[in-house]
């Protein structure tokens, strides 16, 4: 953190005032929210490089412990990453109009502190409250597609969370067009893979 160092570690210390009230747990420059559903929130603050040096912005992921299990075989993590989530926004993607949005952190400490609790009130928090269960990811996804913070192989994650809850001709339905649509490309020869895992066959 360098230089920046006392700054950071006082905008993660009131920041994690109100997180904690959330239910927030912190780790280092991230905190996460387990949910009785297993779903995990994850808030990490990231400080820039490079051009970014002196500059933090805020990222946002849902951690889902059926996909990453499913795709990465790995076991669910004690503290769930920003990188480890199938959801995932930067704070500056939820504002309007969008922005790549980071705070300078040669700003008046009291105003980066006001600045980042109100970003999480107002668009942080708001943001992971959409994805309380694997119901909610899946009405988003039917809503609003991939702009939810789903990557671009959605219906796959969406697939799979479908299998899970025993609909396993809608999930399917979208791994064949998930595998249609790279046919030919190693991409398909993974959704074939994927699907044997979840016990669906279909002809390609």
């Amino acid at each position: 953190m360098g230089e920046y160092t006392n700054t950071t570690r006082h905008i993660l210390r009131e920041t994690h005032s109100l997180l904690k009230s959330h239910g927030y747990r912190k780790k280092n420059k991230g905190f996460n929210r387990s949910l009785d559903s297993k779903l995990i929130h994850v808030i990490q603050f990231q400080l820039g490089r490079r051009s970014l040096y002196g500059k933090l912005t805020i990222n946002l992921g849902v951690f889902i412990p059926e996909i990453h299990k499913l795709i990465w075989d790995r076991d669910m993590p004690k503290f769930a990453d920003y990188g480890d989530c199938e959801i995932v926004k930067r704070i500056g993607e939820l504002l309007s109009p969008p922005e790549d949005l980071w705070l300078d952190l040669g700003t008046k400490e009291d105003e980066l502190v006001m600045n980042a609790v109100e970003l999480l009130k107002l668009y942080g928090l708001p943001y992971l409250d959409q994805f309380l269960s694997n119901d909610d990811i899946i009405r988003k996804w039917q809503d609003d597609g991939e702009d939810i913070g789903l990557p671009a192989r959605a219906g796959l994650s969406i697939a799979i969370l479908l299998a899970n809850q025993g609909h396993l001709e809608q999930a399917e339905n979208l791994l064949k067009q998930e595998y249609f649509r790279k046919k030919g490309e190693p991409y398909a020869g993974f959704v074939i893979n994927i699907a044997d895992k979840l016990g669906i066959g279909f002809s390609t």
